[in-house]
């Protein structure tokens, strides 16, 4: 798919994108994102503005003197009721060591999440207090190859503000106690293919199978519904080099009705992609959806606009402004 990056090495300040769908040539939505950039290169905010010019969400990125992000402040705001502030922070190693949620303006902590790693950089312990007066530990098991193999939760009724500096005494209360839910992660290596099982209180609750390779890469995921074991979804992925892709994803409901949908992505040149979206039911017909994406770009080989035309009609539009 194409992705918002830049194509050279000009790199910008900022970056203001116009993006909207369009119904027979006729806008019916429209948001505006403008992105900021530090001499560096990294991301100093970013802003998102609804079809009415409203600020709808913000992150501000704070940086130590090495580089390392240190601080990610995000607010959001909501059409019906209060916004939400979210606070992240990070260790000198641009590790989450901490999360936080507010409620705007009364500055509420809805909840916080804490991290805390060993000398390898994996996290082995997380603390997630909630207002409701629940706290949840999670202690995290993994391979010599850093890869999650067992996560025990933990959880018990504690005052929201009792909990303020005394996580190692509740941590240690917690092991003597029964884990509420247990998640495992095995790994199966085949060639240049990984295979994942995902099990939940010991029941399988996914499989995925991904191959990779300098030509090819291909990724199969199963989940299945606990604990009976039955298949309520299964997707895959295509990719080869020369940026054909194809997605295929079926959905079994209750009533044992599938929904399978396959989407299909050609690159023809470097301005334009063309993709085909296939979907039926057992209630419906084959329905094919034509798109094409056709790109311009700016002298420093940046693209400024992407028009989405699906089956001969306008449906989608995003024009990029760049300051230098």
């Amino acid at each position: 798919m194409p992705v918002d990056t830049f194509l050279s090495s000009a790199w910008p300040t900022s970056v203001i994108i116009y993006e909207g769908n369009g119904l027979s040539g006729k806008v019916d939505t429209f948001r505006t994102k403008v992105i900021y950039f530090k001499p560096d290169r990294r991301i100093d905010s970013l802003l998102i503005f609804d079809k009415s010019n409203a600020l709808d969400h913000k992150d501000v990125y704070e940086y130590s003197d090495t580089g390392m992000i240190t601080r990610n402040y995000s607010y959001n705001s909501w059409t019906v009721g209060p916004a939400i502030i979210a606070s992240k922070y990070y260790d000198d190693q641009s590790k989450l060591i901490r999360s936080e949620l507010f409620f705007v303006p009364k500055h509420k902590m809805m909840s916080q999440h804490l991290f805390q790693y060993d000398e390898s950089g994996d996290c082995r312990n997380e603390f997630w207090q909630t207002d409701s007066g629940y706290l949840y530990v999670t202690k995290n098991q993994y391979d010599v190859q850093h890869r999650p193999i067992e996560a025990l939760i933990y959880g018990s009724y504690f005052p929201f503000e009792k909990a303020v500096g005394k996580l190692d005494s509740f941590y240690k209360m917690m092991m003597n106690t029964k884990p509420k839910y247990r998640t495992q992660w095995e790994y199966e290596n085949h060639g240049d293919t990984l295979v994942t099982h995902h099990y939940e209180d010991g029941f399988l609750s996914s499989y995925e199978s991904v191959a990779k390779n300098l030509n090819y890469s291909w990724q199969k995921k199963v989940i299945f519904r606990r604990p009976s074991g039955e298949v309520i979804s299964i997707s895959t992925d295509q990719a080869n080099k020369e940026a054909l892709v194809s997605t295929f994803t079926s959905n079994y409901l209750e009533d044992t009705v599938s929904f399978p949908d396959m989407f299909m992505l050609f690159k023809e040149t470097k301005d334009s992609f063309f993709s085909l979206t296939y979907s039926f039911n057992s209630n419906y017909p084959l329905r094919i959806e034509e798109s094409k994406y056709t790109y311009l770009y700016d002298e420093k080989g940046n693209w400024i606009r992407r028009l989405q035309t699906t089956d001969g009609q306008l449906t989608g539009f995003i024009y990029r402004i760049i300051t230098y």
